[in-house]
């Protein structure tokens, strides 16, 4: 009776939850026409052997009526529990949906090609070949989503790829610096709201105003990676 009822309370609360007001009301009524058509035939079977109504009735609540319970209430955990693993399900696979849409987790064609590559600074050249196999363009839009895992993760406000290339437009008024370890070259470029601070060591999200795009080593417009900037 005790883990029937149990099962009884978490049915209710999960099919209010879960599947709103109708579904919950229509949990409920069905288990107290079950209760009543059970209750009054198992009195009258009491009463029709020669005992009391009001017996059989007591009877039925203590053994028929908790395994009922136990079943009909089981069945709708399950039922909405399942319902909640798909809806899970779903929505992750519409993360992923939009991931692959933007060029994650494919192989994607690089950007095309500046004539002259290393002619002046001309336009960004997304072709470098990457050692993990994604294309440049799929690495920047990495930055496009929420990574919790890195420590630091900024996040694009708006379309990755747009906005390095316009921010590259505006690279005459970059804070230019040499990264020490490779010698690669780094563009840090005013950009008003590129975008915001993340990762798992940011507590709360702080407004990018720059682009940080960084060059290969020996080039002047050879994309490596790019990404919002406090």
């Amino acid at each position: 009776m005790v883990v029937a009822g149990l099962l009884y309370v978490a049915a209710i609360a999960l099919t209010f939850g879960k599947g709103g007001l109708i579904a919950g009301m229509m949990f409920l009524n069905m288990s107290a026409l079950m209760f009543g058509a059970g209750a009054i035939t198992a009195g009258f079977r009491s009463k029709d052997s020669g005992n009391c109504f009001w017996d059989g009735v007591g009877d039925f609540i203590r053994n028929e009526w908790a395994m009922q319970v136990a079943i009909s209430s089981t069945l709708v955990i399950a039922t909405f529990g399942l319902s909640l693993a798909v809806n899970g399900m779903i929505g992750a696979a519409g993360g992923l949906a939009k991931l692959i849409g933007k060029g994650i987790g494919k192989k994607a064609k690089a950007l095309p090609n500046t004539a002259g590559n290393n002619d002046g600074l001309g336009k960004l050249n997304w072709s470098r070949e990457r050692a993990d196999g994604m294309t440049t363009e799929q690495h920047v839009r990495l930055h496009e989503v929420t990574n919790n895992v890195k420590a630091r993760h900024s996040v694009f406000n708006g379309d990755a790829v747009h906005v390095t290339n316009s921010a590259w437009s505006n690279k005459s008024n970059a804070i230019i610096s040499t990264n020490v370890s490779n010698g690669n070259i780094v563009y840090k470029i005013p950009f008003k709201n590129a975008g915001l601070t993340g990762g798992k060591s940011v507590t709360v999200p702080l407004p990018c105003d720059s682009v940080t795009i960084v060059i290969q080593k020996g080039t002047n417009n050879l994309l490596v990676t790019a990404f919002p900037s406090a």
